[in-house]
This record gives structure tokens, sequence and C-alpha cells, in this order.
């Protein structure tokens, strides 16, 4: 019999900034931004996914451009969003992370209020 793993949370669209110079508050830093998937659902859903696992993750993703990208990546990773939900007028989750130029982190925000939506 093959087993379903379902996992209910957070699915987010991480941005992850690099600084190339010393950080200048207040001012705009030249640097380099990175984009990329996660949440710790999202997260052990692709990795049991990579594992060969059947996985269904049950989130909310936002009625925005960030809710489709991410939607449509854990589908192409091969894992069930088919309980999941795209609302309106919801944000995605989204981390936002500026490092220095040593790759050690300034700062970040977590904009995680897509999550609270779900409910039993």
């Amino acid at each position: 019999m093959d087993t379903l793993i379902s996992i209910i949370g957070g699915a987010n669209v991480d941005l992850s900034a690099t600084l190339n110079d010393a950080f200048i508050a207040a001012d705009s830093n030249p640097g380099h931004v990175d984009v990329g998937y996660g949440g710790v659902a999202r997260n052990i859903a692709h990795n049991l996914s990579l594992l060969g696992a059947r996985t269904q993750l049950l989130t909310i993703f936002g009625g925005d451009l960030f809710g489709g990208l991410l939607h449509d990546y854990c589908k192409q990773q091969g894992i069930d969003v088919h309980l999941s939900e795209r609302v309106n007028p919801l944000r995605s989750g989204i981390y936002l992370c500026i490092h220095n130029h040593g790759g050690e982190m300034i700062a970040a925000v977590a904009d995680t209020e897509a999550i609270r939506s779900i409910t039993p």
C-alpha cells in the first residue's frame, strides 16, 4: 500500500539579500538578491517528496503573484496541493533576510499572515 503523508503548515517565498560591501544604514546598499521557496511545512513536504514519498501539503497560498509561484513550484516538485487554497486578498508568506558581505544575517522579516488563515 502506498502511504500518503499529509503536512499542514506554511509555505513561503524566501528573499535573501547579500550586500557587496559593508552595510550603510538608511541607504541603498549594492548587493544581490536570491529567490527561493521555503516555509517549514513546504520544506518537509519537498524533502519527503525527494525521498520518494507521496506527500500532500495543506496550506494557504496568497492570491498574489507569489502564491501562484509557490503553488506551481510545489506541484512541479511532486507535492499534492489539491486541498490547499489560494485566498484573495491575502498576501503569500514571505521571508526576507539581509546578510552582510560576510554572509552573516543583519536582519530578517517573516510575513506569515496567510498561515493564520488555516483552520480545521
